[in-house]
């Protein structure tokens, strides 16, 4: 009752969809922002790239 589930079992499994559908939105929007916080494109490469042009 208190969350609205008075018709039963497909009033929960939407409930439940529904909650999925909205936990889905949020972790791509967090994995977006931490995308763009830490996946920021290097302009000189890394260490890895320096170190194998100075072994070739």
């Amino acid at each position: 009752k208190e969350l609205g589930l008075d018709e039963g079992v497909d009033s929960l499994k939407a409930a439940i969809q529904s909650r999925q559908k909205d936990r889905q939105k949020e972790m791509d929007n967090f994995l977006a922002q931490m995308e763009s916080k830490y996946c920021k494109p290097s302009k000189g490469g890394g260490k890895k790239s320096a170190l194998k042009k100075e072994k070739k």
